[in-house]
Parts: C-alpha cells; structure tokens; sequence
C-alpha cells in the first residue's frame, strides 16, 4: 500500500464502515455522558445533598476525557 492510499484509508475510517460505526458510538455514549451530567448537575442545586454523588462522577468524566483524549 502506498503512502497516499494509507494516508487516504486513515481519513476514511471514521467516515466509512466500522470506523463510522465505531465514531457514532463513541459519539453517542460520550453525548449521553454528558447530559447526566448536566442533569445531575441541576438535581444537585436542588438538592445540595446529591453533591456527594456528582462529584464523584465529574472526576470519572475528567479521566474518561483523559482517556480518549478529548482535551
């Protein structure tokens, strides 16, 4: 394989067969992460009590975003 088709099947991957399904899954869980916890943010407020749990969940946000790299 030469180097332009190896570099021309790397940008392909997220946009073409498993690399894309691969991507919207990763999409997918990483924007449902996200909205529990801008709801369990605004549960908080509510009620100060559940700090202790969110917390605890925006550490495990911060190194799953270390671990793929998001920052």
């Amino acid at each position: 394989m030469t180097e332009d088709k190896f570099l021309k099947f790397i940008n392909d991957y997220s946009s073409k067969g498993n690399g894309a399904i691969k991507a919207k899954s990763r999409r997918n869980t990483r924007n449902s992460l996200l909205v529990w916890w801008g709801l369990g943010l605004l549960l908080s407020i509510a009620v100060p009590a559940l700090f202790l749990l969110w917390i605890p969940y925006s550490i495990f946000l911060f190194f799953y975003a270390l671990q793929e790299n998001m920052f």
